[in-house]
């Protein structure tokens, strides 16, 4: 091909020097012009032009990755190594020993932070004597959160140099000395750049108001990380969910009770009715507030005030489509709907032509033992760094202590531990289900030969470590048990009486403990979720499981 057609072609991008011949490989124009264009077609040049300065300084120009792939004398060549780690810090990784001690050179490189993958590792590159510099380690962080977990140690236990990382990046908490983690003031500052910090922070300042207080108001999920006391504390707890409603999840179960709080988060979401405490679902005055907070609450109040004519009034009065949510008794009454559906198109979608409607409402019970099951995937390395420890294991995971864990074996917390498999309910076999109304009782133990002769639909499943596993395979998992013994109780609202041939319970077999994973009664589906509960005993572990 024509040298001037190559040129051109090299120009507009259309060139790959690896499949051309070693002529042209050989070319130090065309070559030269290529790595101007794309640096990494150094790799592709001819022996001898891969050794040419000039060359090797303009793909280094192009792509400071470059350097990894050049020869040794120009690893050590500091004009060199200077532009690379100018554009990208990650490059100093490449250069020679001697330039990782260079403080210019590393300097250069820590202010160079990229979004390419390894570029804020720039610090681990450097030499230790460098690590060590407090000058070099204070700009680091102005860079990358990385920077102090590459640093010497004594500088991870130096407040002046912690504050300073903090305040450009609140994550460099979890790099820094156990003593600074329990230090006010620097957690303080490492929160007000950004709650999330609260995670990092020691015990006995996630049980610090003040510090917490900060934490929620600068982070949406900080409430989750604070000590028992302050998940107690009414402040706290409307301060988080000002900031962010689904921290009702985290709050003391004695403030579902609390008005004040309960009327904060359905303001945000009508949604959050559903974690207030029952007497409150079922108290009509306080209901009656709720709606005029948030008129969608109709959808998760107690079911007797759903067939409340007030209640009802009240919530569709601005937003008719809400009687969707009414009981039956109300959306079979023509002349209530007639009177307050006024849209055609609702009132046809929603009124139940039936005069003779009867409504059976049922207490429901299920109680017995089960409790709560986690597992997740994990690497070999956590498995061997726990498998002879289980005290360090029931610490990391349970009490989300992380201390003197590497970060690439740690687990995560309990909440956050059942991406493999979870489940919160009641063992099959162990427990019970019953229908309360009036003074009749039906009970029906949860167990194949009572639902089978009952006629109930029972569907069973199964779920394997060894699923998806191919044969001669291994994996590692962390496997978390906690039995409990509990109660739940939920209500049943049917057009007819109980009939345990419309009952259907779905059960899942994990590791040979079957559990209730659903109840539903034709299209009403029944909490099974494990109510309140006694905690009887708990077993983590690690496995290793081979096909």
């Amino acid at each position: 091909m024509d040298k001037k057609k190559i040129l051109k072609k090299i120009e507009t991008g259309y060139f790959s020097l690896q499949d051309a011949d070693e002529k042209i490989k050989s070319d130090k124009e065309i070559v030269l012009a290529a790595v101007k264009q794309q640096g990494s077609a150094l790799t592709d040049a001819n022996k001898i032009l891969q050794d040419n300065r000039e060359i090797v300084l303009a793909a280094v120009k192009q792509d400071p990755w470059v350097l990894e792939h050049v020869n040794k004398k120009y690893k050590a060549d500091k004009e060199i190594v200077f532009i690379a780690v100018k554009q990208d810090g990650g490059a100093l990784k490449f250069a020679d020993k001697k330039l990782k001690d260079d403080k210019k050179i590393v300097l250069s490189a820590v202010k160079n932070i990229t979004s390419i993958v390894g570029s804020d590792w720039a610090l681990h590159y450097a030499s230790k004597n460098l690590r060590s510099d407090k000058e070099i380690v204070i700009n680091a962080a102005k860079y990358t959160a990385k920077a102090l977990l590459h640093a010497d140690k004594k500088l991870k236990a130096d407040k002046k140099v912690v504050l300073a990382a903090v305040k450009n990046y609140s994550d460099a908490l979890e790099f820094a000395d156990k003593k600074l983690k329990a230090d006010k003031e620097v957690v303080l500052a490492a929160i007000k750049n950004d709650g999330s910090a609260i995670k990092y922070a020691d015990k006995k300042l996630k049980a610090d108001k003040k510090v917490v207080l900060a934490a929620v108001k600068n982070y949406s999920d900080a409430l989750e990380f604070a000590d028992k006391k302050l998940k107690a504390d009414k402040e706290v707890v409307l301060a988080a969910i000002k900031t962010e409603d689904r921290n009702i999840r985290y709050i003391d179960k004695k403030l579902t009770a609390d008005k004040d709080i309960i009327l904060a988060a359905i303001t945000k979401s009508a949604y959050n009715l559903e974690f207030a405490d029952e007497k409150l679902k079922s108290d009509k005055k306080f209901i009656l507030l709720a709606i005029k907070k948030n008129s969608s609450v109709l959808e998760f109040v107690d079911e007797k005030l759903k067939a409340d004519d007030e209640i009802v009034q009240a919530a569709i009065k601005d937003d008719p489509s809400l009687i969707q949510y009414a009981a039956n008794k109300i959306k079979s009454d023509e002349v209530f709907m007639k009177n307050h559906i006024k849209e055609k198109d609702i009132f046809k979608k929603y009124f139940i032509k039936n005069k003779k409607l009867k409504e059976y409402t049922y207490s429901v019970e299920i109680s017995g033992s089960g409790g709560e099951r986690k597992s997740s995937e994990i690497t070999k390395k956590t498995y061997d760094f726990f498998v002879n420890d289980n005290d360090l294991l029931i610490s990391h995971v349970h009490d989300d202590n992380n201390e003197d864990i590497p970060k690439d074996v740690m687990i995560g917390p309990w909440y956050d531990a059942g991406d493999f498999f979870e489940s919160s309910s009641y063992s099959f076999g162990d427990s019970s289900i019953s229908f309360h109304l009036n003074n009749k009782v039906i009970e029906i133990p949860l167990n194949d030969k009572i639902l089978k002769k009952m006629g109930v639909n029972l569907i069973r499943t199964n779920k394997n470590f060894k699923d998806g596993l191919k044969k001669g395979q291994t994996k590692y998992f962390f496997l978390g048990e906690r039995v409990e013994k509990g109660t739940t109780s939920s209500e049943l609202i049917i057009d007819h009486a109980f009939n345990p041939k419309n009952l259907n319970v779905e059960t899942c077999n994990f590791n040979g403990w079957e559990i209730i994973i659903a109840i539903t009664y034709n299209q009403h589906s029944i909490d099974c979720y494990m109510g309140d509960s006694t905690h009887k005993n708990q077993e983590f572990k690690v496995i290793k499981v081979t096909n």
